[in-house]
């Protein structure tokens, strides 16, 4: 049953560019994300620009770079894809890792109409990029709208040797034509398995009802990663190059090869994710907040609704508008969250996306190969500047999971911003 109450009533959220898109930068090395200008993860329902890429083997001598722009200015355009032709560039630069002072080469690459597909409110394009000697590059990739000098730029690992199955095989729409570029989707849809020459295979899938545990404060040390030897729930073949649908929500494991220790893995979710839709669902994420007693009662009283609203109003002495001004702020990053650090579970219970709901965007992000180091600039609240390192570890479902380096010291840090959060002054 769903339920609508006092933290629902504050209405829809929006969000806008994609987190791991990345201003310019005067040095090309190391990659920054200055937060506080371009390209920063809005909290405010400002509609930008924002862009998402995917790259898989092309086959032969090059990789495909899969795009999927929205652009809202061109939603009163009569010819959209012939404004983007004649008003947008894109350019890339290829860097032999973050920490390189140079590209080692440029590009531009031209728009042409017959390249540019729309599917609602999204343009898809693509272009190759040539492999060149060693395992892999970064890429630098900026978009250009001449007209209103608003730009998206990303940066991502290209593969120049493509070993796992997550470098060759992506999930297409049910004609296997329009790609996904997120790793979770709805139960609902129909879906296709291909890489780009269309191979004929046969596919392995594990299907995990399990659920996996939040992420522990960035105090309490010790890591959770995913077992190694986890049973799965059930098992079944598909092809690719043909419809199928998961109608189970939970993780799935897709391989070509069961020896092999690398596969792809696809988060299937219910209703309206990223967002949460079930009470259930909704308690969950406040264990980041809560004591444990305030934990068990909201999980285990008799009216989870009723408990809800008297938790948060007691929090903030009785103050209908805080309450639901915090509450609104706070399921709206839970909701950011999932979209951008969903892995192989929800977003919200990463790493990064513990630490974005408690502390909010970064002010500053730098990356490398292996880590990603957040920044929080000093505030009243906090006279410090607070600094997060994330290492990567890829795992058997996604190259992109990251781990937080947890140490004693972020005590310090942790239960005064939490105390805020609790008295409606977090933000």
């Amino acid at each position: 049953m769903r339920y609508i109450y006092l933290f629902f009533l504050i209405g829809g959220l929006s969000s806008c560019l994609m987190f791991r898109s990345v201003p310019t930068v005067n040095q090309p090395s190391p990659t920054v994300t200055n937060n506080t200008t371009e390209n920063a993860i809005p909290l405010q329902p400002i509609k930008q620009m924002e862009g998402e890429f995917k790259v898989l083997d092309n086959g032969g001598d090059s990789l495909r770079v899969m795009l999927a722009l929205e652009i809202p200015r061109l939603a009163q355009e009569l010819q959209p894809i012939q404004t983007i032709v004649q008003d947008f560039t894109m350019q890339y630069g290829i860097l032999p890792t973050y920490n390189s002072p140079q590209y080692s080469e440029t590009a531009s690459i031209p728009l042409v109409a017959p390249a540019i597909r729309r599917e609602g409110e999204l343009y898809h394009t693509h272009f190759l990029v040539p492999k060149r000697t060693g395992m892999n590059a970064v890429m630098i990739l900026e978009i250009i709208d001449k007209r209103s000098g608003e730009k998206v730029k990303l940066d991502f690992i290209i593969p120049y040797i493509t070993l796992k199955i997550r470098e060759k095989i992506g999930v297409f729409d049910k004609k296997g034509v329009i790609p996904y570029f997120t790793n979770y989707l709805p139960t609902r849809d129909t879906i296709q398995f291909r890489d780009v020459p269309a191979t004929a295979q046969v596919l392995y899938v594990k299907y995990y009802k399990q659920s996996f545990e939040p992420a522990t404060p960035p105090m309490i040390l010790g890591e959770r990663l995913p077992n190694k030897n986890l049973k799965a729930d059930s098992s079944f073949t598909i092809r690719t190059n043909a419809p199928v649908q998961f109608p189970k929500a939970g993780l799935y494991f897709v391989q070509t090869d069961t020896t092999q220790y690398y596969g792809l893995g696809l988060y299937m979710t219910e209703r309206k994710y990223p967002k949460l839709s079930y009470i259930k669902d909704v308690v969950e994420p406040l264990r980041y907040l809560t004591t444990d007693d305030e934990f068990f009662q909201l999980r285990n009283g008799a009216d989870t609704k009723r408990e809800m609203d008297k938790f948060w109003l007691k929090l903030m002495s009785n103050d209908t508008r805080i309450a639901q001004r915090t509450i609104k702020e706070f399921y709206n990053r839970v909701r950011l969250a999932n979209r951008y650090f969903t892995t192989f579970k929800e977003g919200w219970k990463t790493d990064m996306g513990m630490i974005f709901i408690v502390y909010g965007r970064p002010s500053r992000i730098i990356r490398t190969n292996e880590s990603e180091f957040w920044f929080y600039n000093p505030s009243i609240n906090n006279p410090q500047e607070i600094r997060f390192t994330f290492s990567k570890k890829p795992n058997q479902f996604t190259d992109e999971s990251y781990t937080l380096v947890r140490q004693s010291v972020y005590e310090m840090v942790w239960y005064p911003v939490i105390e805020l959060w609790r008295s409606g002054k977090a933000f």
